[in-house]
């Protein structure tokens, strides 16, 4: 009986989180749609008035706008989250620990191979300018 139970509220769950998704993204394209609007009401209430004939602009503009704006401000990559965040940090802690535990010679060593790596693809950088020039 207990068993039987437990299966009815997980799939109870399974047809909550599928109404959850399109929940969210229809609440996403709706913030979407209202940013938009308000960069294309913004855009033409202070550029006309800014610039001496500057252009209104429709409302696929604005959201063209922000998608440029995104690119050239904010980047591609999405948003990390938080737990990511956190696993970088215990990562670059473990690091750090290990980096600090070491003995100089090794430490000299491992920093020798990586200059030596990134000195010799400047150096043939170099070399390629001054046979194009």
């Amino acid at each position: 009986m207990n068993n039987c139970m437990n299966k009815l509220k997980i799939n109870k769950m399974k047809k909550h989180k599928g109404f959850r998704f399109i929940a969210m993204i229809f609440i996403a394209a709706t913030i979407i749609a209202l940013l938009a609007l308000v960069v294309m009401l913004l855009w033409n209430w202070l550029i006309p008035s800014i610039f001496i004939a500057g252009p209104a602009i429709t409302y696929w503009q604005a959201l063209g706008l922000m998608v440029l704006s995104k690119i050239l401000f904010g980047g591609l990559k999405p948003p990390q989250h938080p737990y990511a965040q956190a696993k970088k940090e215990m990562w670059q802690k473990k690091f750090r620990e290990k980096w600090d535990g070491m003995d100089p010679k090794k430490k000299n060593k491992i920093k020798d191979q990586f200059s030596s790596k990134f000195h010799k693809k400047e150096a043939e950088e170099d070399n390629n300018t001054d046979k194009t020039e």
